[in-house]
């Protein structure tokens, strides 16, 4: 009979380990489904499971920015998740794409109190309901990401010669106080600011305000064209090397004698001053650059490179060129002279 009793005894318990495996795979594999986060009332995923899947980096052209050019940086919020995520950030774009700036001994940089205007990307109005709310629903599927442009410099004033580092705060849900971190920090720098080169120590040689700068020179040089002034049009041209830059005559005067010379000046002057077409209507002096030597100071003796934008009539059409006045410094103190003139064309239509 022992036997008999232990038999049923140890069967017992072979049902009972049976049964306690059950339980533990049933547990094991039903954990997750309780473990998952549930929809909330709109269907959609809540805002914590969005907080686990949902990437937020920041991406910057580049490092370096002179002072009071764009910051633009570019949000992009990436689904990393399985499903399908719907986001509704708040109408004020501030509020739900978030910034933490700091100095570079780690101090927080406070917004402008009365920041601009946040430009929108199209440029167009925002889309909004029958309330009157701006409305924009983001849907990420996985693997897409959604990009946002903002300008750092319309809600922040940076320092020139001062570097920063940039994080970002992501508020997906515009009425609940949960937010995603940006993974790391961006750097950005700005360029000390330049002083201008004083006018008495780069273009006069003497005392303050006599003489002309390059850019004046080339001014009274093509206001003299206009005028049709050939007097004042010539007295700014070293005709010796200014020839040089039509091909024409720069042959023949590079071939002649120096009792032949003067003779090919007077027919160059004569060129210049009488062209019957090609006349010029207007003029704009768009950029003035000076010679700089290897430590990247202006050379006491250097060059300057004038560049302008000027539109001629040629035959019923109007013609818009560039060109560039390389001018050296003449034998009066203060004054230059024009030596060479390059020319392309921008553009050109029927009038």
């Amino acid at each position: 009979m022992v036997p008999f009793f232990a038999s049923i005894s140890c069967g017992k318990l072979d049902i009972i380990r049976s049964v306690n495996r059950f339980l533990v795979i049933i547990v094991f594999f039903a954990f997750p489904l309780f473990a998952e986060t549930r929809p909330d009332m709109r269907g959609d995923a809540t805002v914590d499971d969005v907080s686990r899947y949902v990437d937020v980096r920041l991406d910057l052209d580049r490092i370096l920015y002179s002072p009071g050019q764009d910051i633009p940086v570019r949000y992009r919020v990436t689904n990393r998740g399985y499903r399908i995520f719907r986001l509704f950030p708040n109408e004020d774009a501030r509020r739900s794409f978030q910034f933490l700036v700091e100095d570079k001994a780690g101090h927080e940089i406070t917004p402008i109190e009365k920041p601009r205007t946040m430009r929108r990307e199209d440029g167009g109005k925002p889309v909004r309901d029958l309330v009157g709310n701006a409305v924009k629903e983001i849907i990420l599927h996985p693997g897409e990401t959604f990009e946002k442009t903002i300008y750092l410099n319309d809600l922040y004033d940076f320092k020139p010669g001062e570097e920063y580092r940039v994080c970002a705060y992501f508020k997906p849900e515009s009425d609940s106080e949960a937010v995603v971190r940006s993974r790391g920090w961006t750097r950005l720098r700005l360029e000390r600011v330049k002083q201008a080169p004083l006018a008495e120590s780069q273009d006069v040689v003497g005392d303050p305000g006599q003489g002309l700068s390059p850019e004046e020179t080339v001014y009274l040089f093509l206001s003299a064209e206009l005028k049709k002034n050939w007097s004042h049009y010539l007295k700014h041209l070293d005709l010796t090397r200014y020839i040089t830059s039509y091909d024409r005559y720069a042959l023949q005067f590079a071939g002649a004698s120096d009792l032949e010379r003067p003779d090919i000046i007077r027919k160059f002057s004569t060129y210049l001053t009488t062209r019957p077409s090609d006349q010029l209507k207007r003029f704009r002096i768009t950029r003035t650059d000076y010679e700089k030597d290897r430590d990247g100071e202006l050379a006491t003796r250097g060059n300057a490179k004038v560049t302008v934008q000027a539109d001629r009539d040629s035959d019923g059409f109007q013609v818009r060129y560039e060109y560039v006045f390389t001018l050296v410094r003449a034998e009066q103190p203060g004054f230059w002279k024009i030596v060479h003139v390059s020319a392309r064309v921008m553009r050109q239509g029927q009038n």
